[in-house]
């Protein structure tokens, strides 16, 4: 576990007991606390991306803390209240997952069932029931390998084959930077860049990690989507290849937004009402196609409570991850808004 974890254990246990997040909230004016979990994990944290992965004891920790606290409710709940003004008065939270890992299935779901909580997963439909990596996935398998040829790498280069979009590869070998700081760094750099490009440096990283393309599955298939569907759990739209909607046009945002409702309801027999941006990104115009595209709602990461009179298309989420939340207590706090 990191500093920052063990400190913010540490800080937040003693807060947590004098019920110091849950004044907050109320001087917050309530509102629903809706969270945003991407992957729940058995590996240790290290191997992810920082802030995209909970351990699955902490997940469980944290919806055992939820039930017991919170009336936990769907998504879509929370909008109907919303849009007829009725005030959320109790304590209420809304548990959310964005890009339908694997993991969300096999790790996540059994516990949703146990605590009898409905969740809503947002899906990129580009890649449900494909047996293939999330470019990203690939990027965290790659970029441990990497520094572990830090050395040999900074004597080879530059290389003559490398993309150009790949330079930050250099800088973060010549930089030092540790394992989960490079993977951090690839991500960030990449998900921005367009998908030919993304492609081109996702297999320029594999290339220099002595790797091969990964076949295994990281995102769930549309059988497994269907099983939680039946047992209560939600799902919402991701858009349709991930890319960030403030990159694109107004129609191929649109198109985006569309096609994965088109797709979601041919396999769920059921339209999907709510949406998340990837990565969070939107504007007055994603928004606006957003709505066109016939959604009720989306979601941002922008940390906040959802209350009466919220902007139903730029909805605020609390961020839940290792690092922020490494147990119910730092949750508590984490979603009191004193943060």
């Amino acid at each position: 576990m990191g500093i920052r974890s063990t400190i913010k254990k540490a800080v937040a246990a003693p807060l947590s007991a004098a019920k110091i997040p849950s004044m907050a909230r109320r001087m917050a004016g309530g509102g629903a606390a809706i969270l945003c979990y991407h992957r729940v994990v058995d590996r240790p944290i290290e191997e992810f991306q920082p802030g995209m992965a909970v351990h699955v004891e902490t997940f469980a920790e944290h919806m055992n803390f939820l039930t017991r606290h919170f009336d936990v409710i769907g998504l879509v709940e929370v909008c109907r209240r919303l849009t007829s003004n009725e005030p959320i008065t109790r304590p209420t939270a809304v548990v959310t997952f964005d890009d339908g890992w694997l993991d969300n299935y096999t790790l996540a779901f059994p516990i949703l069932k146990h605590y009898e909580i409905p969740a809503t997963i947002f899906l990129p439909t580009g890649f449900v029931g494909k047996t293939d990596y999330f470019w990203n996935a690939r990027v965290e398998l790659a970029m441990p390998r990497i520094h572990a040829r830090r050395d040999e790498l900074l004597a080879a280069f530059p290389d003559e084959d490398m993309p150009p979009e790949a330079a930050f590869v250099m800088d973060a070998l010549s930089e030092g930077l540790g394992p989960t700081q490079m993977i951090d760094r690839a991500i960030l750099q990449t998900k921005v860049m367009p998908l030919d490009a993304i492609d081109r440096v996702t297999a320029f990283l594999e290339f220099l990690a002595q790797m091969d393309h990964p076949g295994e599955r990281t995102v769930m298939s549309w059988d497994e989507v269907n099983e939680m569907a039946e047992a209560g759990v939600d799902f919402g739209g991701h858009s349709v290849t991930h890319r960030l909607m403030t990159e694109l046009t107004a129609q191929e945002a649109y198109r985006e937004a569309f096609d994965c409702m088109q797709t979601m309801t041919e396999h769920m027999g059921k339209r999907p009402l709510c949406f998340a941006y990837p990565n969070g990104n939107h504007d007055e115009t994603v928004m606006r196609e957003i709505r066109r595209a016939g959604y009720l709602c989306a979601t941002t990461v922008v940390p906040g409570f959802a209350q009466v009179g919220a902007e139903m298309f730029a909805l605020p989420r609390f961020g839940v991850h290792e690092g922020g939340a490494p147990n119910a207590a730092a949750l508590d706090l984490l979603i009191s808004g004193l943060l």
